[in-house]
């Protein structure tokens, strides 16, 4: 079923099973050439000839697929269709027929076999009785007329809805096995996709694994060499400190708590970049334009040195002394959600805030929310890419804010003197930034012999609470598929294993 304008557009066509749990298809019964559109839902009717009402086994719901991309560069039924399939899984606890059909590819030729198709058509022969009437079954016979790599040009019979339909012969003779996959009724001929050494290998492997795994690359890092280091800015940090510590004297006749001091400072840095009605959730307190107009008196030549890193599109990234690139109102914003008193979580501002617009990058990238192959690659190719909205900058922001919310808390101050944003910002790029990857796993509840599968079910559960679901989710993510949501918190915590 597709919803194009408003309408829905429904068609019908054949499929057939060939592992447990799973059925095969050509991708265009599940891809609108027209539209240019994936089906947003797919329902399987085992052993179903003609209508709906004439059922006999209730609807298997798709839960996902394994669609080749190629099928979404398909424009009209006469463009070589080249891996036009698509591999469908259906619910497990789904009652349906059990057992598939066995396959085979070959390099030679089967020009000239005799090949049969079989299918469940829409429509019935006139005299087709109640017995027959729910899963009539029809077989054509005919000759392969042209077999190259790819396709397979047959005369064997083929009726509206048998696209999608197994085409096999005999083998040793000795029952038969599927060569290809019926695809278009053509003239003179019908086309059908030849299983190549690509489709074969997809299918063994979700025949013996029960689906279709992605190997993980980790995205580039980014080039840090040009960056200015963090710590050219101390001596800034410092003014801004002290700026801060004297306005919080005038404004309230008292010494700020280190905790005021940094939530200060940091609010400060975060003027430009996180002070849209959105950022209010996870950071309640508004920019204090008081002291923004205060540190501009007392500290002109400050304000012009922090605001090349802090201020517009072209604001400038850091650097530590390492490799790690540095986004300084992001910093910011993030440690000031860590430190503040906030009802979200405070990985709201972090991690789970990146991770979430990732979901969004991720989805925005696929042709079809359905093809759990696709979502893996996107989600590997998106979670800590420089192009990503969840990338290896926000990591390394995300991650330092942990840390330095705990210096903060640990810091003992016997009298404020308004140095203490800056020993703390150095303290931590001189001793502990190296470890930024750890701080996520302490975080997270992780000591150490850290278990990739255990890291993604924990990061999916903190990802996937009911809080988050109503607001981060919809707000950030913009509702992505169970599918996308799974595939990110995989990739999430495969980037984080590849750093430990």
């Amino acid at each position: 079923m597709l919803e194009v304008n408003g309408e829905q557009i429904e068609r019908s066509a054949t499929a057939f099973s060939f592992a447990n749990n799973w059925i095969m298809t050509i991708g265009t019964n599940i891809y609108d050439i027209l539209n240019k559109k994936f089906a947003d839902k797919i329902l399987y009717y085992p052993a179903l000839s003609g209508e709906i009402e004439n059922a006999v086994f209730q609807p298997v719901e798709i839960t996902n697929a394994y669609i080749p991309i190629t099928v979404s560069t398909i424009t009209s039924i006469d463009t070589e269709p080249i891996n036009n399939i698509a591999f469908l899984k259906l619910d497990e606890t789904a009652d349906k027929p059990a057992g598939y059909l066995g396959f085979r590819y070959q390099y030679a030729s089967y020009e000239g076999e005799g090949a049969i198709l079989i299918g469940y058509p829409n429509d019935l022969p006139e005299d087709a009785t109640a017995e027959i009437k729910g899963n009539c079954m029809y077989r054509g016979m005919g000759r392969i007329s042209m077999s190259d790599y790819t396709l397979f040009e047959h005369v064997a019979d083929a009726s509206e809805g048998e696209e999608g339909g197994p085409l096999y012969i005999v083998w040793d003779g000795n029952g038969f096995v599927v060569i290809g996959v019926n695809a278009y009724q053509g003239t003179g001929h019908n086309t059908a996709i030849r299983l190549n050494r690509l489709l074969y290998g997809a299918m063994k492997l979700i025949r013996e694994n029960g689906d279709v795994s992605v190997r993980y690359t980790q995205p580039e890092k980014p080039d840090v060499s040009e960056l200015d280091n963090i710590d050219t800015l101390y001596t800034a940090f410092e003014s801004l400190g002290k700026c801060y510590k004297e306005y919080f004297v005038e404004k309230y006749s008292k010494d700020p708590t280190i905790q005021e001091l940094v939530v200060g400072c940091c609010n400060y840095l975060r003027q430009y970049d996180y002070n849209a009605p959105m950022w209010q959730v996870t950071l309640p307190l508004g920019i204090d334009t008081v002291f923004v107009e205060y540190m501009k008196e007392k500290q002109k030549d400050v304000c012009s040195k922090l605001e090349k890193y802090i201020a517009g599109d072209k604001k400038l990234s850091l650097r530590d002394s390492g490799r790690g690139q540095l986004d300084l109102s992001h910093l910011s914003a993030t440690l000031e959600g860590y430190i503040s008193l906030t009802t979200p979580p405070s990985f709201w501002t972090g991690w789970g805030g990146d991770l979430a617009t990732g979901m969004k990058d991720t989805t925005d990238a696929l042709n079809s929310e359905y093809d759990s192959y696709e979502v893996s690659l996107k989600a590997y190719e998106t979670i800590g890419n420089i192009k990503s909205s969840c990338n290896f900058n926000d990591f390394c922001c995300d991650f330092d804010a942990i840390k330095l919310a705990k210096l903060v808390a640990e810091k003992e101050v016997v009298t404020m003197t308004g140095l203490e944003f800056r020993e703390i910002i150095e303290d931590y790029y001189t001793n502990f930034y190296q470890n930024r990857f750890q701080y996520i796993l302490e975080e997270l509840g992780f000591t150490k012999d850290v278990d990739e599968l255990e890291l993604y079910k924990t990061v999916l559960s903190k990802m996937t609470g009911v809080e988050e679901r109503l607001i981060m989710l919809v707000f950030l993510a913009k509702n992505p598929t169970e599918q996308v949501i799974q595939s990110c918190c995989e990739a999430f915590a495969k980037y984080i294993m590849k750093e430990i």
